[in-house]
């Protein structure tokens, strides 16, 4: 072959792995919807959940926290102040997956991928072609992070250093159907089995639910006149027929029926606008195969979360 055609065949070759790569660019997931984000996580068994932070922001919801004790932990400050990133500020959505021992997220908002790549490399970790990793100590687990775009980033934390490497965009995943919420948790049976991790109202509840396929609990509100925030807990419990979903019902009418007798008789006990007397406050319907269930959120439990 002649060197004019070889140099036209190099061209050739650069021209179309230049068009591939703009396609790729410009025609990949933006990851501007929460279908997108979770798509990226391994949801299979997980417990997954949403979080619209701008959302959030917009509604002054995230003012509550910033003086929160979780805020105050040395660990955060230094990570904050190493890497430039505070998610009160930075994050606009983030998507997390937890399977046993395991948890991966997928975050949207604004990155310093330097700070990031310097921050790893002081605490004992390294990075190789964008993707960071950063050893746990004593848990004996590795925090592993990646770009999957300038403004996206998947992270996990697990005892497999290449962990993240399972948040790179599979093309030939579809979208999973996700719950119309700003801030959403969906359950898998495996974890309504074992609930011991709730308070014991929450107890009561997961295991009244135990029989379903999948929970979903969702958050949504309103701001109402004079700047207090009006939030409302949704739940819809997928059970295995119309019966089960029946029955679920009336069990859950049943425990509310039982807490709200015994907040009244604690109330005096127990400080106002807590769980119990939110969970107390329940109503419940039943449509096809699906058990609903509302809940008014009180603005004292709001307040003593971000205490």
């Amino acid at each position: 072959m002649s060197k004019h055609k070889k140099a036209w065949l190099a061209a050739a070759i650069l021209l179309v792995a230049g068009i591939v790569a703009a396609g790729y660019f410009y025609f990949r997931p933006a990851y501007r919807t929460p279908a997108e984000l979770v798509s990226l996580l391994p949801t299979s068994d997980a417990v997954v959940g949403y979080a619209d932070i701008e959302t959030l922001r917009r509604a002054g919801i995230l003012k509550r926290f910033e003086e929160s004790k979780a805020l105050e932990d040395p660990d955060y400050r230094i990570f904050v102040k190493e890497t430039g990133l505070d998610y009160e500020r930075d994050l606009d959505a983030i998507a997390i997956a937890s399977i046993p021992d395991q948890l991966f997220a997928a975050l949207r908002g604004r990155f310093d991928w330097a700070r990031l790549n310097q921050y790893a490399t002081r605490h004992g970790g390294s990075c190789h072609n964008s993707y960071c990793r950063v050893p746990g100590g004593a848990s004996g687990r590795w925090l592993s992070f990646l770009p999957v775009r300038p403004d996206v980033m998947g992270l996990a934390v697990s005892r497999d250093a290449s962990a993240a490497y399972s948040l790179l965009p599979r093309h030939d995943a579809p979208a999973p159907a996700v719950p119309d919420y700003p801030v959403w948790l969906s359950l898998p049976h495996r974890a309504l089995e074992n609930p011991a991790a709730l308070p014991a109202a929450g107890q009561i509840f997961a295991k009244a639910m135990s029989g379903a396929n999948q929970v979903t609990l969702g958050i949504n509100g309103e701001l109402a006149p004079g700047g207090s925030l009006n939030l409302t807990l949704h739940l819809k419990a997928q059970c295995p027929s119309p019966q089960k979903a029946r029955e679920l019902e009336t069990q859950l009418t049943q425990v509310t029926a039982f807490l709200k007798a015994l907040t009244k008789q604690e109330k005096q006990k127990a400080p106002a606008g807590g769980l119990a007397e939110m969970l107390a406050g329940g109503t419940f319907t039943q449509v096809k195969n699906e058990t609903r269930g509302r809940w008014r959120i009180p603005s004292g439990l709001i307040e003593s979360l971000s205490e």
